[in-house]
């Protein structure tokens, strides 16, 4: 595409569009140079450079691609950050991004290309929705497009020979309205007097972060939640409340989990039950620490995850574990009913 003149700089990388001088580049330093890079994304390895350079003139101009080059403090091409398929009238896209050599992942390079990228294409393009697909096999691009926001929307099962077997095609998208949030969950907080002091809750903190709990969740019975805390074993259990000029803000409960927790390996884990910050006092820093505070004791008692979860209509909840790092591990729906046959509260059946 024509007219690009973003460029961007972190650290000594840059990212910036292609351009015609790069043709020569782009084929020694992209193509055939890493096996693993070429599994994980499915690319050809018997690429010619006829080939490479024919694709490489169409992309200079094409209206409904932008192409951008991720290039190392060295002046090297390290991978390429790709908008496609752009549909003006249906305001979509799809996303690829590719580092041509193993030894250039697990950097952070690449995460920050496809935020920037991501944000070219809502900021600029004013796409509606963008999209992409990653092999199973390949979960650390899983876990970078999950932290820039993509979300799951479906899997094409076995669908990706891999050697001997097959791998599943993940489908991904984020639409604008989820992007703008997570822009909005981005942003640094702003400077709105000191900064919240955090600590562990008990006795009279703990009943101050109880009120702050029947606040988010609203219905039961007046000290019925700071009953429910105080019976909690305080090794499996934490609070933590966080003050502004001595006045309760927010607060958040973690504790251990012994049984599976989706998406993780390890047990125990640490878990996020609840956090909330007030209104008029977010975006100072509260929520980051209290978040931190939790972590941390998590990370004491000898655990190497911490995990969380949120309704699935709750974009600002989403938004902001995004935001703190974690990764969408899974999305379910849950079912009840009631069995024939059995008792209801003691009194009749059913």
């Amino acid at each position: 595409m024509k007219g690009i003149n973003q460029i961007w700089e972190k650290d000594g990388y840059t990212l910036r569009p292609i351009r015609p001088e790069d043709g020569d580049a782009y084929w020694e330093q992209g193509f055939g140079v890493d096996a693993e890079v070429d599994r994980l994304t499915g690319s050809r390895s018997d690429f010619t450079r006829e080939e490479v350079m024919a694709h490489f003139q169409r992309c200079l101009t094409a209206e409904d691609r932008a192409d951008f080059l991720i290039i190392g403090p060295d002046g090297r091409i390290l991978g390429e950050s790709v908008i496609n398929e752009i549909d003006r009238e249906a305001r979509c896209a799809n996303f690829r991004i590719a580092l041509f050599r193993s030894d250039s992942c697990g950097k952070g390079i690449g995460s920050w290309a496809a935020r920037l990228t991501r944000d070219y294409a809502f900021e600029t393009l004013g796409l509606h929705r963008l999209e992409l697909d990653v092999f199973s096999f390949n979960p650390r691009a899983v876990r970078a497009y999950e932290k820039a926001g993509f979300r799951r929307e479906g899997v094409r099962r076995e669908a990706v020979p891999d050697g001997a077997g097959y791998g599943d095609d993940i489908l991904m998208a984020i639409l604008e309205d989820e992007w703008r949030e997570l822009k909005k969950a981005e942003r640094p907080p702003q400077d709105r007097g000191p900064k919240p002091v955090v600590g562990r809750a008990g006795g009279k903190t703990l009943a101050q972060a109880a009120l702050l709990a029947d606040e988010l969740f609203p219905g039961h019975a007046p000290g019925e939640l700071l009953a429910e805390w105080e019976a909690l074993s305080p090794s499996e259990c934490a609070v933590f409340l966080a003050t502004q000029d001595g006045a309760p803000v927010g607060f958040a409960q973690c504790q251990l989990r012994r049984d599976y927790v989706e998406g993780t390996e390890t047990s125990p884990v640490g878990y996020l039950e609840a956090i909330y910050v007030r209104t008029g006092f977010r975006r100072r820093g509260a929520a980051t620490a209290l978040l931190s505070a939790c972590e941390d004791w998590a990370r004491a008692r000898g655990c190497v995850e911490f995990a969380s979860d949120c309704e699935l209509g709750n974009t600002d909840s989403a938004a902001f574990h995004l935001a703190a790092g974690f990764a969408e591990a899974n999305r379910i729906v849950c079912f009840t009913k009631r069995l024939r046959g059995g008792r209801y509260n003691g009194d009749r059946d059913l």
